[in-house]
């Protein structure tokens, strides 16, 4: 693969450009001219960097950072989603599909033989990942 090397250049100077003239600079000088001076980062500024309230610009460090490392390379997955149940004996907030045991008529749970047959359905295609996650259910 050829990389444009002053296309990279470029973009990085750009990003760079962007990165110090947004209002959101000052509060974490420090840290930004680490991450532009190539300097590793320490615990303390990667908590900082957590309560950054604009994410947009924690994004536009992050995306330097990664052009600077990767220059315009970028890798995925192909993955596939299981979820063998949605029986659980939690109730995050964030799930919005789950059942309590005390549901469970309103509930799926497959079998290793159901999932090996969801497997199945993708024999022969280009999948780099298969994510299994679901409920939280004692062992029955």
């Amino acid at each position: 693969m050829d990389i444009n090397t002053d296309a990279v250049v470029s973009e990085l100077n750009t990003k760079k450009d962007l990165i110090l003239c947004n209002q959101n600079f000052k509060p974490y000088k420090h840290i930004v001219e680490k991450i532009l001076n190539e300097e590793r980062l320490s615990d303390e500024d990667g908590i900082e960097l957590y309560h950054i309230q604009d994410l947009s610009y924690l994004g536009l460090l992050a995306d330097y950072v990664n052009t600077l490392k990767n220059n315009n390379v970028v890798y995925y997955n192909r993955n596939i989603h299981i979820e063998p149940t949605n029986l659980c004996v939690y109730s995050c907030a964030f799930c919005s599909y789950s059942r309590l045991i005390k549901q469970r008529e309103e509930a799926w749970q497959y079998s290793i033989d159901d999932i090996l047959n969801i497997l199945k359905k993708y024999d022969g295609q280009d999948i780099t990942e298969v994510h299994i996650t679901g409920g939280v259910i004692p062992q029955q």
